[in-house]
């Protein structure tokens, strides 16, 4: 992908005696014991050891007298001033670093150079021009003269090798370091060369065991590129995609290849194609605005007081909204939304972004609040999604000048890319727009904290920017790692403070201060957003790790970021326990919040271990276990969905079209698990590998299912997929179900696999309401109706074909045409 990749020798080592390696421990374990409701503003630590402990080298100095004589007279006989004579510091950045004069955290790669893609290299022990500190080389030419001979004459002495000559000897013998001082170099090297390359903090601590050699990935479990006209037309897919995971499964990749070759087969997809075309076609049809509203010449806040449902009903969907909607993802503040929606019911508010952001609430609101999830036409239900996101977009495409840097604007955007988020078939829709958003709030400075620009900005407004900018970060880290593409943001170049846990009513415009932040344990308004802000670090982390997968070359990087990212696991379980008793009134919006905040941080874990994991013999066993694990509980959070609840089916749909792209890449997992259990490990390695990592000794946390259960809860999947099969799922509920036909059993049959298809087909046919007869006189809409499905309002610009060439009627295009 274009990285460089990062050098073979290990990184130096941060400390710089031992007496600092102890102050550093003892200070970590005096921060472990520090409650954690008491830690929720301290940022995640980003490097092995903490800089803060650092101890600097001692100054030599010796009297007068003690020196030779040498060194007191000049060559006229005077006598020389006696000066002390500071021991250069060793140099622990990069070169690279130095020379730009950036702060390096260190690391080999270190961030700067990964961010740059330069080549990250350190200086050589025994390289006298390049092992001393910027500091000592500022100390003067006779300092300076001083101490690299000292340096020099220690490198010596470590590595065996003659004094000089005799003259010399007399000379370099006073600048010999004293014998402790000999014994903590000595010490010094010893460490950086055992905890460079195979840190214990890596690679035990969290994960409890030890990584056996590099990662190995195969490439064409790591992602595939859709090629279309000689290159003229590209897609690229990431290790989660199902396209990608599907090459861990030869057989089924080969039933799907010659599905032709058996007319009883060709019959069975045929009819797949003929499902998804209709399911496909409804779904555009449904998704078109209301042509009188989006071609009309009135204004458009005209036509957006037009589709605005009456008054009951806005009330209704706006308390649903605030209810439900507003939990990690903070748009707006309720209490001061609240005043402009009744001022404007009163016709007292004049507000130019009021409106739009009134209809983009009421038609998000209504995508899970109504029984035709938005797509009814009836104001006396709700609003119409479809025409009320083109008008939305209209209006924000013809803004003009100083409103586009309003915070009203931008919080628009944000809520329009909700919905467009809510309603689209494919995980990568609405990513590009997302950009746009990210772009937009750091032309308004959002990444920068608003106490760098003193009392010019209110401790109101400056709260609402960093809550604002929080729910930026997370949807920007959350939709690029679900696209597998990579993150807009840089680290670097925010300052941004993480929001306050408070309540809505305890802000407001006119205070002076803002409140001190609550702990954790304490559920406010602002909850999830305040405890998920304080893993946006490390999260940015893990998807550059991500991104920059071919070029790690060591496994105690990858187990440390994901040994952090299970510590904060454990802390959703304990500030938003699984199974609290909850009243039914409040049950969705729990799941919301610890749904939401669980599968952004395991999704991300589950996407770093995926590609290093699966198809490889090497991966440590706790690697192993730790993804079988999150695979597990991914899935677990569809099973426990409870058809008794209220609000179930608002809660399904969400859960489906936030989740369903890591609950299909969970099911696949679990599949190469099943397979591993099934097949002879002698004749197949990563068979082996994954067998002796399930029967190593396990953590507490992990468990063991059987063959028969990780069945069933592969099946669980399925008929979650099929369930919502009209939103556009046909193509991942095939590859997900033939996957497990093909890992049933140890030698799986073309006849059981293509008998599992037909089955799964009969549910598609039930699910959908559809019966054979059906699709044999359905007539599909033609590709240019469908191109003419959304209109000129870009609200849903076309995605193109998914089915690929509509000419090709003989055989269904399964491979070349998935995704697209």
């Amino acid at each position: 992908m274009g990285l460089v990749p990062a050098p073979s020798h290990p990184p130096p080592y941060e400390a710089t005696s031992t007496v600092a390696a102890t102050t550093s421990s003892s200070s970590s374990s005096s921060a472990a014991a520090v409650p954690f409701a008491q830690q929720q503003q301290t940022p995640p630590s980003q490097g092995h050891t903490p800089q803060g402990h650092q101890l600097l080298a001692p100054t030599t100095y010796q009297h007068p007298s003690l020196q030779p004589a040498a060194a007191q007279q000049t060559p006229h006989g005077t006598q020389a001033q006696p000066r002390s004579v500071k021991r250069p510091r060793p140099v622990k950045s990069c070169t690279e670093c130095r020379k730009r004069k950036l702060k390096c955290d260190r690391l080999c790669p270190c961030s700067q150079c990964q961010k740059s893609n330069r080549g990250c290299r350190y200086a050589a022990d025994n390289d006298s021009n390049h092992n001393l500190s910027d500091a000592s080389d500022e100390e003067g030419t006779d300092a300076g003269s001083t101490a690299r001979p000292t340096k020099r004459l220690a490198t010596d002495m470590r590595n065996g090798g003659s004094m000089g000559t005799p003259g010399q000897q007399q000379v370099t013998a006073a600048q010999t370091l004293p014998i402790l001082e000999q014994l903590v170099t000595r010490m010094e090297r010893i460490e950086k060369h055992l905890l460079g390359s195979n840190s214990p903090e890596t690679t035990s601590n969290h994960t409890g065991g030890s990584a056996r050699g590099p990662p190995e990935i195969a490439p064409a479990t790591a992602r595939g590129l859709s090629i279309k006209q000689g290159g003229y037309r590209t897609r690229i897919y990431g290790p989660s995609s199902p396209r990608v995971m599907l090459n861990l499964f030869q057989e089924a990749q080969d039933f799907m290849r010659h599905h032709n070759k058996d007319p009883e087969m060709r019959e069975v997809f045929a009819s797949f194609k003929k499902l998804h075309k209709l399911m496909r076609t409804e779904f555009t049809k449904s998704m078109m605005p209301i042509s009188v509203f989006v071609d009309s010449m009135m204004p458009v806040r005209k036509r957006m007081v037009d589709i605005l449902p009456p008054k009951p009903v806005c009330d209704r969907l706006v308390r649903g909204y605030l209810d439900n909607h507003e939990t990690l993802y903070r748009i707006i503040h309720a209490p001061s939304f609240m005043a402009q929606y009744n001022a404007y019911w009163d016709g007292t508010l004049q507000l130019e972004a009021f409106l739009p952001k009134l209809l983009a609430i009421l038609a998000l609101a209504s995508r899970y609040e109504t029984k035709s999830r938005g797509l009814g036409r009836e104001r006396s239900e709700g609003a119409h999604l479809p025409t009320a996101c083109a008008l939305v977009r209209l209006w924000l495409n013809n803004l003009q000048g100083k409103i586009l840097a309003e915070i009203d604007t931008l919080q628009v955007e944000v809520l329009w890319f909700a919905i467009v988020r809510s309603s689209r078939e494919h995980p990568r829709d609405g990513w590009a727009q997302l950009g746009t958003i990210v772009r937009m709030a750091l032309g308004m400075g959002l990444h920068r904290d608003p106490s760098e620009f003193g009392s010019r900005i209110t401790p109101f407004n400056g709260e609402i920017r960093r809550r604002l900018w929080a729910t930026i970060i997370n949807l920007d880290i959350y939709v690029s790692n679900d696209c597998d593409m990579p993150s807009t943001l840089h680290e670097e170049c925010m300052t941004t403070k993480p929001p306050r846990n408070l309540d809505d009513a305890e802000i407001y415009p006119e205070m002076a201060e803002l409140p001190p932040s609550r702990p954790f344990d304490q559920v406010t308004d602002n909850h999830a957003q305040a405890y998920a802000a304080t893993t946006l670090s490390l999260r940015r982390r893990a998807v550059s790790l991500i991104a920059r997968l071919d070029s790690v070359r060591d496994w105690s990087e990858i187990l440390d970021v994901a040994g952090q990212l299970e510590k904060h696991l454990e802390h959703v379980d304990y500030i938003l326990p699984r199974y609290r008793p909850t009243p039914d009134s409040r049950k969705a919006r729990r799941w919301r919040c610890r749904g939401l905040l669980d599968a952004h941080i395991r999704t991300i874990l589950m996407n770093l271990y995926r590609p290093f994991v699966l198809g490889s013999p090497s991966a440590p066993p706790q690697a192993v276990r730790a993804y079988l694990r999150h695979s597990l509980q991914m899935v677990l959070g569809i099973e426990e969905l409870d058809p008794s609840m209220p609000e179930y089916e608002e809660v399904a749909d969400l859960c489906h079209s936030g989740n369903k792209s890591a609950a299909m890449q969970a099911a696949l997992s679990l599949c190469y698990y099943i397979r591993a259990q099934m097949r002879d490990a002698q004749s197949d390695p990563a068979a082996m590998a994954v067998q002796q990592a399930l029967s190593a000794a396990p953590d507490p946390s992990d468990l063991d299912p059987t063959a028969p259960q990780l069945i069933q809860s592969v099946e669980r999947v399925i008929g979650f997929l099929v369930q919502n099969i009209k939103c556009g799922d046909t193509k991942d509920i095939i590859c997900l179900s033939l996957v497990l036909e093909s890992v049933r059993t140890p030698e799986p049959r073309p006849d059981e696999m293509a008998h599992g298809l037909r089955v799964v087909l009969d549910q598609c046919l039930r699910a959908a309401n559809c019966s054979l007869e059906r699709l044999a006189t359905a007539q599909p809409a033609s590709s240019s109706s469908q191109q003419q499905a959304y209109p000129a309002a870009n609200a849903y610009p076309a995605s193109g074909n998914l089915m690929g060439s509509l000419a090709d009627e003989d055989g269904w295009m399964f491979w070349d045409g998935w995704g697209d």
